[in-house]
């Protein structure tokens, strides 16, 4: 009895597989109904349906199941309901529990009401309505009228809650969806937002470092030295913990995917360690590490986040340890076809109380237990995702008076071969005596940052304000390198890079180019690389990260002929 306002949304029964034949038995009709509601899940999706369609398509599955003279979908709005969605071109409001009619409804409808518990009662009309509950709450119910004294069997109320519970199941599950949508737009845009004060906090941190770098490097001793490298300490602080919540706000947005690849899981830690040692040592601690990977287990991972989930760990347990000292242990075994790593770091510590430990993944946490150490409570925030990201866990154990220790345990596959790292190399002054590098920044600071710390690597250095008259000079010869920051106001790093590389393709020699970047979002990186860069170094620029830069690029180059007047 549907009427031609929904013989559309009638169709989707028909794309569902086979329109509801005309049965005598109501059981025959219900044993059937749950595939037609499979199929109509498939058309949903599919299709896309929206709600209204969805809800028509039930009401009329309903309306040509069961024999009644309205099938109605009820919203409950506290302290009344209405209905919203009908079939039989009725309409009226629920107020207190009965049904007030408008004149239409009371034409089709008459007759007492009847029902049971489990059934919403809307008095005056022979009816029934099941409950639609979306996310836990009620929000609704499908109702059932008729106007004949005929009793609703036990088999139309199957069908009838069969219908609420699958709608009310579809409404839940688009809910979820959209808030899953609404939670990872927000998280992109928050993500998007520390991006862009990362940005803008590193070029004038990048004055404050980079400048302190050349000072500890040309001249400075003694305690003015000291007083330098605190200032280079604080810059460096600030740095990670713009890194930090960049990272936090990544992972928070699944914005970071591991990346396999074959790396020596000893070495690593072992890197590590070695970073660590000065500053437990500045604290008077002792710093301990027993290494024991398997010569004969070469293993894939993602050394980079390995590497810096064990700083955070290390870095943490110098931290808030007084007295004593802090032990690094790694160990790994073969587990079938792949293998598991195992990192312990252990501390002698005050401890953490037991009720506080389920705070300390738990983001800008701080304990309040006497910890008075610094920090922003994200270090073992990035440590858990990250982990939990690469397919491990982490756990803590500690007890007051004796000491934290922390583990993280790691699925890794297998690689054909042993991976060795490299050794880190000293810097030399004039290291680079003879090359020449054109660098362009709109920024005066960073570009003066850039060209201090190349000339103190030995290098010649032209300066220039844009990307456009970077690619001008460059394509006149005469230099090894062109530095190019990615965002300048006329044509920045990717334009730049792109427009020299397409000048290469005509015959002209190639260019290395270094990108320099005040932003870490994944994207812009990517657009640099697509765009030809040799390297990406990023701001506050380090004396050591920028001679790394050129060694990548330069190692087996000479140096290019000067370029002619």
């Amino acid at each position: 009895m549907a009427d031609s306002g929904v013989s559309h949304e009638m169709c989707a029964r028909s794309e569902c597989g086979a329109r509801l034949r005309l049965v005598t038995s109501a059981s025959d009709a219900y044993s059937g109904l749950r595939g037609v509601l499979r199929e109509l899940r498939r058309v949903e999706v599919e299709r896309e349906l929206s709600q209204e369609a969805l809800v028509d398509s039930v009401l009329a599955l309903a309306d040509e199941l069961v024999a009644v003279d309205v099938t109605a979908f009820v919203r409950v709005e506290h302290p009344a309901a209405r209905i919203v969605r009908a079939i039989g071109g009725i309409g009226g409001v629920v107020e207190g529990g009965r049904l007030i009619p408008d004149a239409g409804l009371e034409g089709a409808l008459a007759g007492e009401g009847e029902g049971e518990a489990r059934f919403c009662m809307f008095g005056r009309v022979r009816a029934v309505a099941a409950p639609v509950t979306v996310g836990g709450s009620v929000r609704g119910a499908i109702f059932f009228g008729r106007r004949s004294a005929r009793p609703f069997v036990d088999d139309e109320r199957a069908a009838l809650e069969l219908l609420a519970g699958w709608l009310g199941g579809e409404l839940s599950r688009r809910e979820a969806i959209a808030a899953k949508a609404a939670a990872e737009s927000a998280l992109r845009t928050r993500s998007a937002s520390l991006a862009t004060i990362s940005h803008e906090l590193r070029t004038p941190m990048n004055g404050v470092v980079g400048m302190t770098e050349v000072l500890i490097a040309e001249a400075a001793h003694g305690p003015l030295r000291q007083r330098l490298e605190t200032i280079r300490a604080s810059g460096l602080a600030l740095r990670e913990l713009l890194d930090q919540m960049l990272d936090l706000a990544r992972l928070e947005a699944a914005d970071v995917t591991p990346v396999a690849a074959a790396f020596d899981p000893q070495a690593a830690v072992e890197a590590v360690v070695e970073l660590m040692r000065p500053r437990a040592e500045l604290r008077g601690l002792e710093l301990w590490s027993r290494l024991t990977w398997p010569a004969e287990l070469p293993v894939l991972g993602d050394g980079a986040k390995i590497r810096q989930v064990v700083a955070n760990l290390v870095d943490n347990a110098i931290k808030f340890t007084a007295v004593g000292a802090v032990e690094v242990e790694l160990e790994g075994w073969r587990v079938g076809g792949g293998a598991k790593l195992r990192i312990a770091v252990r501390d002698s510590g005050a401890g953490i109380p037991a009720e506080e430990q389920g705070r300390l993944f738990v983001p800008f946490e701080r304990l309040s237990s006497g910890h008075k150490a610094p920090g922003t409570g994200l270090g073992l925030a990035i440590c858990r995702a990250l982990v939990e990201r690469m397919g491990g866990e982490i756990r803590c154990e500690s007890r007051l008076g004796e000491g934290t220790c922390f583990t993280v345990e790691l699925p890794l596959e297998l690689a054909a071969a042993p991976v060795a790292e490299a050794a880190p190399r000293s810097i030399t002054a004039g290291a680079w005596r003879g090359r020449r590098v054109l660098v362009a920044d709109d920024d005066e600071l960073s570009r003066a940052v850039a060209a201090a710390l190349l000339t103190h690597l030995g290098c010649e250095v032209e300066a220039v304000d844009d990307g456009d008259l970077a690619v001008e000079r460059a394509v006149q010869g005469g230099y090894d390198a062109v530095f190019l920051d990615a965002r300048m106001a006329r044509m920045g790093g990717a334009e730049a890079t792109a427009a020299l590389r397409a000048h290469e393709r005509a015959g002209a020699r190639r260019l290395p180019v270094l990108a320099v970047t005040a932003a870490v979002m994944p994207e812009e990186r990517e657009a640099l690389r697509d765009a030809g860069v040799d390297g990406i170094v990023a701001k506050p620029l380090i004396l050591a990260e920028l001679d790394d830069a050129l060694h990548r690029i330069w190692a087996d180059a000479a140096p290019s002929a000067p370029r002619s007047a």
